[in-house]
């Protein structure tokens, strides 16, 4: 886990690279991070794509409700059961072909 500097330290290293013309795949859990660093998102759900978007585009309806599917109320997350979402073992993402080239 990064602390909030290393995280900016992060950011603008990415931006840099993007600003070069790279793209940058950047996977988290901090929905917050996504929003600040990403152009477009992809949301998914149960390992299948929900949504594709403007990250600006956002404000209307959460990234974190398209995950679930539903509105989130902060009491729906107490009280459950544990292993309520099955786990898979199903890959969610893969890539092939992919480089960095000689840049690295």
């Amino acid at each position: 886990m990064l602390t909030p500097a290393e995280a900016r330290e992060l950011f603008a290293a990415l931006r840099r690279f993007a600003g070069q013309g790279n793209h940058v795949i950047f996977t988290s859990r901090k929905l917050d991070e996504v929003l600040e660093i990403a152009h477009r998102i992809t949301v998914l759900r149960a390992g299948r794509r929900v949504a594709i978007g403007w990250a600006a585009d956002c404000k209307t309806r959460s990234p974190a409700q398209m995950m679930v599917g539903r509105e989130i109320v902060l009491t729906d997350l107490r009280g459950r059961p544990a292993g309520a979402i099955p786990p898979s073992s199903a890959p969610v993402i893969g890539c092939d072909r992919v480089s960095a080239g000689r840049r690295l």
